[in-house]
């Protein structure tokens, strides 16, 4: 298996590396992947990674998927 690119931290993206910060800010999220540029050149050009690329926190996973019953939408009575 591939090594991922970048690590998605909160609304940003980095380097996939135990120090690298997240330098990147995402402009947009969609099914396939993300657009971002960097962030000390708000004027750059926009990047694209798809999401097989990115390796996704603990916490965002969870978010993402949230442990939700389905509760009965019938009235009693």
């Amino acid at each position: 298996m591939q090594r991922k690119t970048f690590k998605k931290i909160g609304e940003r993206l980095a380097f996939n590396s135990s120090t690298a910060e997240p330098i990147f800010i995402i402009l947009n999220e969609t099914e396939l992947g993300f657009m971002y540029l960097l962030e000390s050149t708000p004027f750059g050009s926009v990047q694209f990674v798809h999401r097989d690329s990115v390796n996704f926190d603990e916490d965002e996973v969870a978010e993402e998927t949230p442990d939700v019953e389905h509760k009965s939408t019938t009235r009693k009575g």
